[in-house]
């Protein structure tokens, strides 16, 4: 008995129907979940950024300066005081520039609190100062995504805040109502 091998045409019409199904239910899912993963990435990458700096500094010897930019650029600059002004100058080494929104698409600088964070930077004048000896300036960035807005959702806000003593840096999430 010489039997066809293969599908019937209800098979691969039901196999069709369950994967339709399925795409229908993930693709909102994974949609609404972009922004939170953008954000995250923009944070892991400030952390990594501040680790570099405190690196640096400690292995140089010298000040790093991380200096944000103005809110509407949403981008910051990673330097070395290379002529120990001890200050942002022109004879410093740039050691990266990190434009957000290129990198993180529709991820931008602040806090969906702007009453008390305009601009999602609390350096003293948008520069965080790391030490040769592993300290640091106080200071927070804070992080959305810019569909959220001022005043908007706060639940995707990121915070990283940077330890004076130790100058390590620690990222928060806004949960129920607090950082956490």
């Amino acid at each position: 008995m010489n039997r066809a091998r293969g599908f019937t045409l209800v098979e691969l019409m039901v196999t069709l129907a369950v994967l339709g199904i399925l795409a229908g239910i993930a693709v909102p899912y994974l949609l609404t979940s972009l922004p939170n993963q953008r954000v995250g990435g923009a944070v892991r990458q400030m952390v990594a950024d501040f680790r570099l700096a405190k690196t640096i500094a400690v292995e140089k010897g010298k000040d790093v300066f991380i200096q944000f930019h103005s809110p509407a650029t949403n981008q910051y600059t990673v330097s070395l005081d290379s002529d120990d002004s001890h200050d942002v100058s022109v004879g410093d080494e740039v050691l990266k520039t990190v434009d957000v929104p290129a990198v993180y698409s529709s991820i931008e600088l602040g806090s969906s609190d702007p009453a008390s964070l305009p601009d999602g930077v609390t350096f003293s004048g948008n520069l965080a100062i790391f030490h040769p000896g592993g300290g640091a300036d106080a200071g927070r960035v804070f992080f959305r995504p810019a569909q959220d807005g001022p005043a908007g959702r706060r639940d995707r806000d990121r915070m990283i805040s940077v330890t004076v003593s130790t100058g390590r840096p620690k990222a928060f999430a806004w949960r129920n109502g607090a950082w956490e």
